[in-house]
């Protein structure tokens, strides 16, 4: 009977232990894939914005803006966008797990972008094999 009990005991902390490092390995997997979807989306909203910038800095151009005004709105652009890419980044670094920073692949903007390059030559040499 203490046999048993010890037999259980010992099988029951094993599984624990088990299901322990399954769900913590499943955490990881769904962390990296929260950083490669939330990286990607970063990016193409920058795509997006730029696409958005040039057609806005078309449009200053073929104004009839005085040339002193148009190089400050441009200038305006440039650094909401800057702006924009370091708020970005660190409000994604501040919600971050503290105990998975080791997972992050990024750490800044274009780190950010070397990462998103390297995720889609992975995604298309996959497509393509």
């Amino acid at each position: 009977m203490l046999l048993n009990l010890v037999c259980f005991l010992i099988g029951y902390c094993t599984a624990l232990l088990v299901m322990y490092v399954m769900s913590l390995g499943e955490a990881v997997h769904i962390l990296r894939t929260v950083m490669r979807n939330s990286a990607f989306i970063l990016a193409h909203v920058d795509q997006v914005y730029k696409e958005a910038q040039l057609y806005r800095s078309k449009a200053i151009d073929e104004s009839s803006l005085s040339m002193r005004e148009k190089i400050n709105r441009k200038t305006l652009d440039r650094n909401i966008m800057r702006e924009m890419k370091k708020a970005a980044i660190k409000g994604y670094l501040d919600q971050w797990p503290e105990s998975f920073q080791n997972l992050l692949e990024f750490k800044d903007w274009e780190s950010m972008i070397k990462y998103v390059e390297g995720q889609s030559r992975k995604i298309r040499r996959r497509r393509y094999d």
